[in-house]
């Protein structure tokens, strides 16, 4: 029987990592809503699709993440939802972000803004993945029927100044350190505040060419410090080449291209001295979509857009 327990304690232990880790997306740049909700609408009426995956070898079950977004601006607000989906082996997590921003003009091209983030998080452990030798074992029915699932609310709260070719912001997540949950059980770990701060320069050096440069930085007292730097280099606002870095000796490549209003991107992660060696790299694959905004009739004068100018983050 304690051998038992014991196999089991292994189990559970391997199994909560995945809840443990911190979650990495390639394509930040791309939906800043998500990682701070006072940038809700920054990018206007648009909608977003990604799905990420790591290659691994001799193992089934490698981690998978399913990810949507659409942010709607009107006048000074924005509103957002946000979407994700994680697998690892019979490990299952959702997560279900809706927001809130508003804005301010300081001036012609600076814009104040401030948001706030609902959010649900759900675990669970699939049940009919796991293929045990002793199914009746009380054990294991006891952790079937009572500690496979956790339900958690909180809600984050950020800020952030942009123009219209930069932005930089900070958000506090995780906003009430995990204090709201479903039940207390083997994943409910005590929560901590998730600090995240993230910046983004665009510079155009002709109407062909141009650079954008993103960064995203992150610090909870578990996993500490994680930083990101991405480089692209745009070719006439329709295609984009470009490199990353995150901590851990990560090394990303991105590679995409727009055309009129949908843009496609992806980028292939090499992975760090830390990651096992059955991992051999993960994809990453985003669908975006950019709504028209309905001309103002009133307005006449309204001014063209600049052809020398980067629209692409």
């Amino acid at each position: 029987m304690k051998r038992i327990i014991l196999l089991f304690a292994l189990l559970l232990e391997i199994i909560s990592l995945p809840a443990q880790n911190r979650r990495y997306m390639s394509s930040y740049q791309s939906y800043p809503s998500y990682f701070n909700a006072a940038m809700t609408g920054f990018s206007g009426n648009t909608i977003h699709a990604t799905y990420r995956s790591s290659h691994w070898i001799g193992f089934e079950g490698a981690p998978k993440t399913y990810f949507i977004s659409s942010d709607l601006t009107l006048k000074r607000h924005g509103f957002g939802i946000a979407f994700l989906h994680d697998s690892f082996g019979p490990y299952r997590e959702s997560e279900l972000h809706v927001n809130y921003g508003y804005h301010i003009n300081l001036s012609k091209k600076l814009k104040l803004r401030a948001g706030a983030a609902a959010t649900l998080n759900t675990q669970r452990v699939d049940m009919s993945a796991l293929e045990m030798n002793a199914q009746n074992d009380p054990a294991f029915q006891d952790f079937a029927q009572n500690f496979n699932n956790n339900i958690q609310v909180d809600f984050n709260i950020g800020m952030a100044l942009t123009g219209n070719n930069f932005y930089v912001g900070y958000s506090l997540q995780n906003a009430t350190q995990g204090a709201l949950v479903s039940e207390e059980d083997y994943f409910n770990r005590a929560g901590y505040f998730h600090h995240v701060a993230q910046a983004g320069l665009r510079m155009a050096f002709s109407n062909r060419f141009g650079m954008v440069v993103n960064g995203l930085y992150r610090y909870d007292p578990t996993f500490l410090h994680t930083t990101e730097v991405q480089v692209k280099t745009v070719i006439r606002n329709a295609a984009w080449i470009g490199i990353g870095y995150r901590s851990e000796t990560t090394c990303i490549g991105l590679i995409g291209f727009r055309v009129k209003q949908i843009q496609v991107g992806y980028a292939y992660e090499l992975p760090g001295q830390r990651s096992t060696q059955a991992n051999t790299g993960t994809s990453e694959l985003i669908l975006s979509y950019q709504f028209k905004t309905p001309k103002n009739k009133l307005n006449k004068q309204a001014k063209k857009p600049n052809p020398k100018s980067i629209t692409i983050w």
